[in-house]
């Protein structure tokens, strides 16, 4: 009696367990879908996402790119500028020579011109003199 007991519990036990096995084989089913459907949304929430940052990194990029346009533009210009400001600092230096050469060269003539007179003057006295010496000889 005592082993058929058993044994007929342990039946009993086993056909009482199916349903409570099937329930959690179905809920290990739902949850391996909800597992694979939450990967697939995460999959494509990440897809989104790079799309999205790619996207962004696109316009950063042309962004950078007018950046460097720009600022090779500017720099162009800055260098034309300074060039220019060379040119116009050794145009001024030439001119500055050229008024110094002829402010030099007037000083010269200006000598040359007072010292001319000064010997026209003393020839014209020296004339004078030989003039009244002989007015004194003849007299």
């Amino acid at each position: 009696n005592a082993s058929s007991f058993s044994s007929s519990s342990t039946t009993t036990s086993a056909s009482s367990l199916q349903p409570t096995f099937h329930s959690i084989q179905s809920h290990l089913q739902d949850l391996k879908r909800l597992k694979k459907e939450r990967d697939e949304e995460m999959e494509k929430v990440r897809k989104e996402n790079d799309e999205k940052w790619e996207r962004k990194w696109e316009v950063v990029e042309k962004e950078l790119k007018e950046a460097g346009k720009k600022k090779e533009k500017i720099v162009e210009v800055v260098e034309e500028e300074e060039e220019e400001e060379e040119e116009e600092e050794e145009e001024e230096e030439k001119e500055a020579k050229v008024r110094r050469s002829m402010r030099f060269v007037m000083r010269e003539e200006q000598e040359k011109t007072e010292t001319t007179k000064e010997k026209e003057k003393g020839v014209e006295k020296k004339e004078e003199e030989v003039g009244q010496g002989l007015g004194n000889d003849l007299a």
